[in-house]
């Protein structure tokens, strides 16, 4: 299943977080919630409301926070 990362335009956070995957190599897929619409729906169906929102294929990273410590 692999990597893949939930992100919204214009969120400095996303990007930092794309680029520490691709820094090391790990390809990911990319689900860009592009409306306040998306974003909204999303929250209701994880209660997720920060971005990015990282997972390991079944496994929940978290934020680019998450993601940093985890790759240290």
């Amino acid at each position: 299943m692999g990597w893949k990362i939930v992100s919204r335009p214009d969120c400095k956070w996303c990007t930092r977080a794309k680029a520490h995957l691709a820094v090391r190599g790990v390809e990911f897929y990319e689900e860009v919630l592009e409306t306040v619409a998306m974003q909204r729906a999303f929250k209701a169906r994880t209660g997720l409301d920060t971005f990015p929102q990282i997972w390991d294929g079944d496994r929940h990273v978290g934020g680019f926070s998450d993601l940093k410590a985890q790759m240290a």
